[in-house]
């Protein structure tokens, strides 16, 4: 489960990092419309959600680790497509 959360955490990192890096030097905008337009208050609510759904992962896979996994491998393919979405953004 460990290389399934550290790839999680990378991708909403490097998501967290291009979506600032779009919003301050691009004047680009937020799509997701459950996230605040600030960029400082958009990196606060991803590491925060990063740091709970790490946290329950780790839990749930106690007691579910084919659903933790499942929910896992979910969360990397959306936040895989955030990032390749950021990436295509600077062109």
């Amino acid at each position: 489960m460990t290389p399934l959360i550290l790839t999680l955490c990378l991708l909403r990192g490097a998501d967290t990092a291009m979506t600032v890096d779009l919003a301050y030097r691009y004047g680009g905008r937020e799509v997701n419309p459950l996230l605040p337009q600030n960029p400082a208050a958009i990196a606060g609510v991803m590491a925060g959600v990063t740091v709970a759904q790490t946290w329950a992962l780790v839990r749930l896979d106690d007691d579910h680790p084919r659903l933790a996994r499942f929910l896992a491998w979910t969360s990397i393919a959306l936040e895989g497509f955030a990032v390749v979405h950021n990436a295509r953004e600077y062109r």
